[in-house]
């Protein structure tokens, strides 16, 4: 493929007429361009990306949803405060860590792709607003089974 910025872009050929080939703006409309082989438009296209401000929401949550993730393990440390040989007290606060490790991964992976994937905006809205919710809400839960877990009996 040429490169389209080496120089001005040249107006698609008339019907009929012929043109040298090359890559002009879509005459069906959009913001991509098709290349014009000389006698007729083929049906290679190269769209052009633009960036809109739901695509960089959408990375500032997912950015914050991977800190998220990394911060996760860090729960673990809650399991200083149970009493030694309480059994309970540890398993509680490690299912709350794969509850947040498990669930956060799926979040970010389900919402990245149904996001960078869709060319519907009902389905880019749905999935920045689950990951949203779905992270908050995962950290309420975890932070939540923590709670429980140094409130058993026999905890410090």
């Amino acid at each position: 493929m040429e490169n389209r910025e080496d120089g001005p872009e040249q107006p698609p050929a008339p019907k009929g007429a012929a043109a040298p080939s090359g890559w002009y703006s879509d005459p069906i409309g959009g913001s991509g361009l098709r290349w014009w082989n000389g006698s007729r438009w083929t049906e290679h296209r190269v769209v052009a990306r633009t960036w809109g401000l739901a695509d960089v929401v959408f990375l500032v949550e997912f950015g914050l949803g991977l800190c998220a993730l990394i911060l996760s393990p860090f729960s673990l440390f809650a399991s200083d405060a149970c009493a030694p040989g309480s059994d309970r007290c540890y398993e509680t606060v490690d299912h709350a860590w794969r509850w947040m490790m498990v669930v956060q991964a799926l979040l970010l992976a389900g919402c990245g792709v149904a996001f960078w994937r869709s060319k519907r905006p009902a389905v880019k809205l749905a999935a920045a607003l689950l990951l949203a919710v779905g992270i908050v809400t995962t950290w309420v839960v975890a932070v939540g089974m923590i709670s429980a877990a140094l409130n058993l009996p026999g905890t410090r």
